[in-house]
């Protein structure tokens, strides 16, 4: 879990520092499915849980000069 972790972060920081695209394709293969099934599990609507996921990446990268900030992976759902 921590190398994923650190792997997250890197790829993050690729993606706020210089708006690189296949780092913020990796970060959306490497998560998209687990945030989907999670999701999903709250949600239990398969289009609902998509277009969540889908806002998820969208917003990602709208504030991808703010991802240089956050600490934990985690914490990506708080941007603003």
């Amino acid at each position: 879990m921590k190398l994923e972790n650190d792997y997250i972060r890197k790829l993050l920081s690729a993606i706020a520092l210089h708006n690189d695209q296949s780092a913020y394709k990796e970060l959306f293969l490497l998560l998209h499915g687990r945030l989907k099934q999670f999701a999903y599990s709250i949600l239990k609507s398969n289009e609902e849980a998509e277009e969540l996921v889908s806002d998820v990446f969208i917003r990602i990268w709208q504030k991808k000069d703010q991802l240089i900030t956050i600490q934990s992976p985690f914490f990506i759902f708080m941007l603003r």
